[in-house]
């Protein structure tokens, strides 16, 4: 059942009155040079939709695809140009099996990071909300 609207949840638009696409406002977001982001990069799976290359224990995303960097090098390095704001060092939540092949990797670019541990590979959730917790319980307050 459809919960009815009130003043409170509907929309200015749907009040009767049409949205014109020429006065709709966009809203531009300005990163704030005071602003630390917090990388975060979920290197789990398993690899195998890319076999014969990739496998169990050297999944896609370690594997030089395109270029000479592998695919979690490369995604670093398109963060590193991020302009306008500080970036913190960056996280790589993994399982323990890859954790020193993607120490290594971070290491061969001059890229001080951390590596966390998943216990288990649980999927993207767990994942996330494992290292939105330990950068939670920095005073610095990161995006």
């Amino acid at each position: 059942m459809a919960r009815p609207c009130t003043a409170a949840t509907m929309p200015p638009h749907c009040a009767g009155a049409t949205p014109e696409p020429e006065n709709e406002i966009i809203q531009i977001i300005q990163i704030n040079p005071t602003m630390l982001i917090q990388p975060i990069f979920l290197s789990g799976g398993s690899g195998t939709r890319l076999w014969p290359l990739s496998r169990e224990k050297y999944p896609k995303q370690l594997l030089p695809l395109i270029g000479a960097d592998s695919l979690l090098q490369a995604t670093v390095r398109r963060v590193e140009g991020i302009t306008g704001a500080e970036l913190a060092p960056p996280i790589v939540v993994c399982i323990e099996e890859y954790r020193f092949v993607i120490a290594e990797q971070l290491r061969l670019m001059d890229t001080p990071g951390t590596v966390m541990l998943e216990p288990s590979g649980k999927n993207t959730a767990p994942a996330v909300t494992l290292a939105a917790l330990s950068v939670g319980k920095n005073a610095t307050d990161p995006i």
